[in-house]
């Protein structure tokens, strides 16, 4: 499958989609800000892994709590 066709593309967004719903409504991790959005999703070609941009808004103290993201990737 090439990166940009046509079904990769609807992989990503399917996969941003279910990212968002997982981040608000699934982990009850206090250290997450509710105002944490997920950007963009880049899937491999193997749909083996996949990166996600997320962005969090708020002040420095909300981005300091950016690092319990890596705590989460067990949980996906």
């Amino acid at each position: 499958m090439r990166k940009n066709s046509v079904k990769n593309t609807r992989i990503n967004g399917e996969v941003q989609r279910v990212l968002a719903e997982t981040i608000r409504g699934e982990i009850k991790d206090p250290r997450i800000s509710p105002w944490t959005s997920v950007v963009s999703v880049e899937v491999a070609p193997d749909l083996k892994s996949c990166k996600a941009w997320i962005s969090v808004l708020g002040d420095e103290e909300v981005k300091i709590h950016l690092p319990s993201f890596l705590f989460i990737r067990a949980f996906a």
